[in-house]
């Protein structure tokens, strides 16, 4: 049975900047390969990608936003009696386009989490969480909090719970831990890992890559994506434990900070470890 074509919109805060836009542009790819249609949503648009339409800024936000540099709090904007993004997400044309609407990164301060209740009783929702921040108070990494705030039971997260329970949410996780640990009344963790783009190097051996990259022919490679820098928040103090308990093998790190490695490049470097 050929499945019907979906007309998809994903929400996320960004198109480019962080591992959420880039599992979204990944998947846009890869689902419009296969016949969808797939626009996004984002408050800050990065690229030049004519399928990514930026959420426009109310005049009070948007002109506060030129002045400060950054996105003014939903926060703020209610204490102003400002148009929030509230009414704006929930009119805006792409919702009613949309057959499917995937979430990604909502916080940052540009999307009303109330906004699930209605989106998700318009159109099934799927929404991938990209890290701890849907079931915190505060933190997206509750594990290194550097906040001295009840992460896991102040208002907010009460607040959160109480949204969630009056949402039909389709929750994706991609790691077992968080499927493992996160525990929900009446909400079912879906668990898909990111995916990795394909590319096809059947036209070369690992020893092959390893002497096109430079790498060492004779010895076992443990490779690392760094993408971001060497952060705590993204496991940093396990890799560093590992490389003292074994240091026989050779330690691949492989990224550049605030910017993604080409996916081919990546992928040698995959293979050749």
């Amino acid at each position: 049975t050929q499945t019907k074509n979906m007309k998809i919109l994903m929400i996320n805060k960004t198109d480019s900047v962080g591992g959420a836009a880039q599992v979204m542009t990944n998947l846009s790819n890869g689902l419009r390969s296969q016949g969808h249609q797939v626009k996004s949503l984002v408050r800050r648009k990065l690229t030049q990608d004519t399928q990514v339409f930026e959420l426009p800024n109310p005049p009070l936000t948007g002109f506060l936003r030129k002045i400060i540099g950054r996105d003014v709090p939903i926060v703020l904007e209610h204490w102003l009696n400002a148009p929030g993004l509230s009414s704006e997400i929930l009119n805006h044309p792409l919702i009613d386009w949309a057959d499917v609407i995937h979430c990604h990164n909502l916080h940052g301060n540009y999307f009303q989490l109330e906004n699930l209740i209605s989106l998700s009783k318009k159109k099934p929702l799927v929404w991938t969480w990209h890290d701890w921040w849907p079931v915190t108070g505060h933190c997206a990494t509750p594990q290194i909090c550097k906040h001295k705030c009840d992460c896991l039971h102040n208002d907010i997260w009460h607040k959160k719970m109480n949204i969630y329970k009056h949402s039909q949410l389709n929750v994706v996780v991609p790691s077992l831990d968080m499927k493992n640990n996160i525990k929900i009344a009446d909400l079912t963790l879906n668990l898909i890992h990111n995916g990795v783009v394909s590319v096809d190097l059947s036209n070369y051996s690992k020893k092959q890559l390893r002497q096109k990259l430079g790498l060492p022919l004779d010895q076992k490679i443990i490779m690392v994506n760094t993408y971001g820098g060497k952060h705590l928040d993204k496991g940093w103090q396990f890799i560093v434990d590992l490389q003292k308990r074994l240091p026989q093998y050779h330690w691949l790190l492989v990224g550049q900070k605030n910017r993604y490695l080409d996916q081919a490049l990546l992928q040698q470097y995959m293979k050749a470890s």
